[in-house]
Parts: C-alpha cells; sequence; structure tokens
C-alpha cells in the first residue's frame, strides 16, 4: 500500500486593488444647487473614456442641472481631436438635460484657442472653463437668462 502524501495548500492569489478611476462627485446645496466633480488623476486619451463613463454613472444618480468639473488636481493630455471627441462624448449624453457646465484646469492645461466652449455651447450646454474656482462656482450658481 502506498503512503498517503499530503495534500499541498493552494496558493493564494491576491485580489487586485480595484483600479477604479480616482474621482469623487458630490452635491453642493446653493441656492443653485450643482453637482462637484474632482478628478484626481491625469485625464489622457487613454483615461478619458474611462473617466467620463464613472462620472457619468455618477451623474445618473443625482441627476444636478449644474455641473463643475474640477480638473485643478489633474494634468491633462488631450490633443485638439481628443477634446473634439470628449465635447461629443458630453453633449452627447448630457445636452437637455445639463443646464450649465463650468471647468476648472491648471492654467498650464488652459487652452488657448478655446476650443471646448463654444464647441459645447453650440451643442445646447452652455459652457465656462477656467483656472479659478470661485469663477467658475459664480458662474455656475448665477441667475441663468429666461429660456426663449
Amino acid at each position: 500500500m502506498k503512503k498517503k502524501r499530503p495534500a499541498k495548500a493552494r496558493p493564494r492569489v491576491q485580489a487586485k486593488p480595484a483600479s477604479g478611476p480616482r474621482l469623487s462627485v458630490r452635491m453642493v446645496e446653493t441656492p443653485a444647487p450643482y453637482a462637484e466633480v474632482s478628478i484626481h488623476e491625469p485625464l489622457t486619451e487613454d483615461s478619458m473614456e474611462r473617466l467620463f463613463e464613472a462620472t457619468r454613472a455618477e451623474l445618473l444618480r443625482y441627476r444636478p442641472r449644474r455641473v463643475l468639473v474640477d480638473m485643478s488636481d489633474a494634468p491633462m493630455a488631450l490633443s485638439i481631436s481628443d477634446l473634439n471627441g470628449l465635447t461629443k462624448l458630453v453633449s452627447g449624453n448630457f445636452a437637455g438635460v445639463v443646464e450649465r457646465l463650468a471647468v476648472v484646469m491648471r492654467p498650464a492645461d488652459v487652452p488657448p484657442e478655446k476650443f471646448f466652449e463654444p464647441a459645447m455651447s453650440n451643442r445646447g450646454m452652455p459652457t465656462h472653463v477656467t483656472f479659478d474656482m470661485s469663477d467658475a462656482i459664480d458662474w455656475l450658481t448665477a441667475k441663468l437668462p429666461p429660456m426663449r
């Protein structure tokens, strides 16, 4: 009769930490409430769609009429064609839902050609891009003109 050998322990597989997008979303209750989205990782061509999908999921929970996107901690490395794609993503999902969008960027990342603001506004979503947080909040919470 053969001797039984003790069974070898199975190697434990370490669970990989979730590598989800690093962003936070909160509602700011003011007379004109808005959602504040803070992005804490670089915005690149590779991360753009993943960050957008995560942001979209959070915003669909809150259903805000005004949105402030704070990218002052997130360096941006997008080309003009990437910005065009981002414009299509945002306007295609939120035009008619979000009344105003304010974006705060690092001064070095604010594009000199002012492409994003008019492209978004032409798609039905008034947008303001700045590097000053108080300017963005003032613009976002200002009284809206009556609809025509």
